[in-house]
């Protein structure tokens, strides 16, 4: 008996330990998350041991996932990558978690797919020396490398001696081919199926050029800033709705000057198109003049260049290595100033991808996430009203589609305490027309409203009178 009591009393002990230090990590979490970009390292030691610890599920969550929804300001992709990260450089190649905190992590994330323990010495000496560029091409070489001597075996299997297995560049090589697949995002903050985030990465990591169609607030130019995070890649954007001058906007300009002459200033575009790896969105383009088209016509075919002049020996710029080309385009008689695309142009674009809404229950999710202190029956209702309306948009009866980001526009007023109806009046029906009267848009996205919610029992907190 006295064995027995003595075990449970030490299995209490244990237990009241690993308690104590649950609470403990949980408090330097949630102070650490805080302040994340100068304490990634720390939080990533505290995210494995609740990961591996399954401390989560001491403090009454479902899974990891939950407990990082609930108790963490970053996402769920977020803590995985540092999870990763962290596993890595501690677990697999030794580092002290000091040694981690000093490396810049936008630059470990991007080593930690090459590094390993023949190249760590070498690896660790660029983190410290090389820029974020410069690395991003160090590992760009490194997989290329990898790929290049992957097809050698295959066509040629017992070709590689041992001696060339020692060489600098192989020893650096560590990638395979399915490298350009992404983690998709959290889809309760933004909702890609995976078919399409599949054409997007494999696309854009091949220096392919995308086409995003879809209608206007679908999220078409937010996936392609998603990517740019994930891969880790400059991205650049180029708004063609509001380019009064092409010329100067995608080419540069002329300056004449007494003392240094005539000089050429190029542009942002220019200096982007030749910057390896770089995404280029160019937004809007449907609402982009023939001129512009005419420019950037060479650039996205096999030919890769642009010319800055119209002249016979004009200095041509050509396309750095691996850039990819992301464009997006409202195509529809509701889009004033936008235009059907040239088909010589829509040739040019390696993928076309026609964006939507999301689903109810995705869309549901991001309203949400997105809209802190929205209740679960004001977001169906908005949800529920919108996506009558797009089916009947489908049908002929409306021109215009109520957007994912007026939606949210209008759940963040809710959430502050403005009444559902005057949220959805000034947030979403405004932008409907108002002619045709009683039959026109405007008045019947009134009568669907009023068909889910009785705006006699609506209330907002701004019609209470304030006390002073």
């Amino acid at each position: 008996m006295e064995t027995e009591f003595g075990g449970a009393t030490c299995t209490n002990l244990e237990e009241s330990a690993t308690s104590e230090r649950r609470d403990v990590v949980r408090d330097e979490l949630r102070e650490s998350s805080k302040e994340l970009n100068r304490l990634d390292g720390k939080v990533s030691e505290l995210l494995t041991e609740v990961q591996d610890g399954r401390y989560w599920a001491g403090w009454g969550f479902k899974s990891f996932e939950d407990f990082v929804h609930e108790e963490c300001s970053f996402s769920l992709r977020k803590a995985q990558e540092l999870i990763r990260v962290r596993k890595i450089f501690v677990g697999e190649l030794g580092l002290s978690s000091e040694q981690l905190e000093s490396i810049e992590w936008s630059k470990a994330a991007i080593v930690a797919r090459v590094i390993n323990e023949e190249n760590r010495d070498k690896m660790l000496d660029a983190l410290s020396t090389e820029s974020l560029r410069e690395l991003r091409e160090r590992v760009r070489r490194m997989i290329a490398i990898q790929s290049h001597l992957e097809e050698s075996l295959v066509e040629k299997e017992p070709i590689i001696s041992s001696a060339a297995m020692n060489n600098e560049l192989i020893a650096e090589s560590t990638s395979d081919s399915t490298d350009w697949r992404l983690p998709r995002p959290d889809e309760s903050e933004f909702y890609v199926s995976p078919e399409i985030w599949e054409q997007i990465c494999f696309a854009a990591s091949h220096g392919g050029k995308v086409l995003l169609v879809g209608p206007s607030g679908c999220g078409k130019s937010e996936i392609v800033y998603l990517f740019a995070k994930l891969a880790a890649r400059q991205l650049e954007v180029f708004n063609f709705g509001a380019m009064s001058e092409p010329r100067s906007a995608l080419i540069g300009n002329t300056h004449l000057s007494r003392t240094k002459g005539t000089t050429f200033q190029k542009s942002r575009f220019v200096s982007t198109i030749e910057t390896p790896d770089a995404c280029v969105l160019l937004d809007e383009i449907s609402r982009a003049g023939r001129d512009a088209f005419n420019i950037v016509l060479p650039l996205l075919d096999r030919q890769g260049y642009l010319a800055l002049d119209e002249s016979e020996d004009s200095a041509i710029i050509h396309r750095a290595e691996n850039v990819c080309f992301f464009a997006t385009a409202n195509i529809g008689m509701e889009y004033t100033g936008a235009s059907d695309l040239d088909q010589a142009l829509m040739d040019r674009f390696s993928v076309v991808i026609h964006l939507d809404f999301p689903p109810f229950e995705q869309e549901l999710s991001i309203l949400l996430s997105r809209c802190s202190g929205l209740v679960a029956e004001d977001a169906e209702q908005l949800l529920q009203i919108a996506h009558l309306q797009r089916e009947q948009a489908q049908e002929g009866e409306f021109m215009t589609t109520i957007s994912t980001r007026s939606l949210i526009e209008a759940g963040h007023q809710v959430a502050g305490g403005i009444s559902l109806s005057r949220a959805f009046r000034y947030c979403i029906l405004n932008r409907f027309p108002e002619d045709g009267g009683d039959v026109g848009e405007r008045a019947r996205l009134q009568q669907l409203f009023a068909r889910f919610v009785d705006e006699s029992s609506e209330y907002s907190i701004w019609d209470s009178p304030f006390e002073l």
